[in-house]
């Protein structure tokens, strides 16, 4: 059994809203596919873009990064066909995927490459011809796909990676000294209040894992935030952390208040973003080795995860649960066992899908029929794949 390690430092808890749940791979997989096969039939294409990205997604949470890749690559070349032929709006749609393959270098611990690829999305950058548009040839910028865009979620895409996604891998990584250029820069900018918070969350995280609690725990008190301030609780968890690691006498006291807001039933949604949360609330009890508290996160996470479908987070609450003594190891592995998840594989010590890169070899021949604009190819190819999913 393969024991979860917590990390040595805070994690920032303030996450976008439109966290996913991560259903049983195989059933969301084949639900993805039977909306994807008549979108290519219709040549409804801009019914795309989410259904492809979510494919690339699920083979990353395989485990399968190659294909996900793959995945990525064709993607981008697609729109950039469309917009070849005719359609040039539809270039903006490369953002996405783009992004993705960002993230998979990160996944992979490339943070070199990752680091590199993130600060090609500085808004001072925008105007410039980046790696994007070298690798593939696209002559646009990322400021001028932006500006094809009416409703503006390609800017909030973009910045929410730059602002929050890239600080995060530099917190994990060390890279102090320019995760401290970014947070100086991030001051000046009027971001927006959900920017704004995890701008905050993170610079206190930081000064946190430098070793200035007590600096961290004094600015964060200051605010006075109270229960109606946004993410009042994600700030409360950190009030609990730094407290602990500053050793403040009344810290104990400061993680029961927490512990009964959390468990009131007055505080929390049953939604993705809340069980996210929830999840990472236990983590940082852990840190503390406040077993009860733990615990007492760990059930609401399970029946939470249960109601809203999420496997892996069900898996993991359980799967501590089991060494917390709560439930035996046996259960814990005979309901995860079937799992496609790298994730709860890995964490149950059970061996990844030999066969993952075999399955995802009928799809990355149908997105690529796709890239060539072959869409009664890939309706063909797809049908092969949505058949052998049955």
């Amino acid at each position: 059994m393969t024991a979860h390690i917590t990390p040595t430092f805070y994690q920032p808890l303030i996450v976008p809203a439109d966290r996913l749940i991560r259903a049983p791979l195989s059933g969301w997989r084949r639900k993805v596919l039977q909306g994807l096969l008549p979108a290519v039939r219709a040549r409804a294409v801009d019914e795309l873009p989410q259904q492809l990205n979510l494919l690339a997604l699920q083979e990353a949470y395989r485990g399968n990064l190659d294909a996900a890749r793959q995945l990525c690559d064709a993607q981008i070349r697609f729109w950039q066909a469309q917009a070849a032929a005719g359609q040039p709006q539809q270039l903006l749609n490369v953002i996405q995927p783009w992004i993705n393959l960002i993230r998979l270098e990160r996944w992979q611990e490339r943070t070199g490459e990752a680091a590199a690829l993130y600060q090609q999305l500085a808004p001072q950058r925008a105007h410039e011809q980046g790696e994007l548009q070298r690798r593939y040839g696209i002559g646009a910028t990322l400021a001028e796909l932006c500006a094809m865009d009416r409703l503006g979620n390609a800017a909030v895409t973009l910045q929410n990676a730059y602002w929050q996604e890239y600080p995060r891998l530099l917190l994990k990584c060390g890279m102090h000294q320019e995760l401290n250029y970014l947070l100086q820069d991030a001051q000046a900018l009027p971001l927006g209040p959900y920017l704004k918070a995890a701008q905050l969350e993170m610079q206190l995280s930081y000064q946190s894992k430098i070793g200035l609690h007590r600096n961290s725990l004094a600015a964060l008190e200051k605010l006075m935030l109270g229960p109606h301030s946004p993410y009042w609780l994600q700030f409360k968890v950190l009030e609990v952390y730094l407290a602990f690691q500053a050793e403040m006498v009344n810290a104990p006291a400061r993680a029961e208040h927490l512990f009964q807001a959390l468990t009131s039933g007055r505080t929390l949604n049953c939604q993705a973003q809340d069980l996210y949360f929830l999840a990472q609330a236990a983590q940082v009890f852990r840190q503390l080795h406040l077993g009860g508290h733990e615990i007492g996160c760990l059930d609401m996470v399970d029946a939470m995860a249960a109601r809203l479908g999420d496997e892996v987070f069900q898996c993991h609450a359980r799967q501590r649960l089991a060494e917390l003594g709560q439930m035996p190891h046996e259960q814990v592995l005979e309901e995860f066992q079937h799992s496609a998840y790298v994730q709860v594989r890995s964490r149950l010590g059970l061996r990844p899908d030999d066969d993952a890169a075999g399955r995802a070899a009928g799809l990355l021949r149908a997105v690529e029929q796709l890239a060539a604009l072959d869409y009664d190819g890939c309706a063909r190819a797809l049908a092969l794949v949505c058949g052998a999913e049955r």
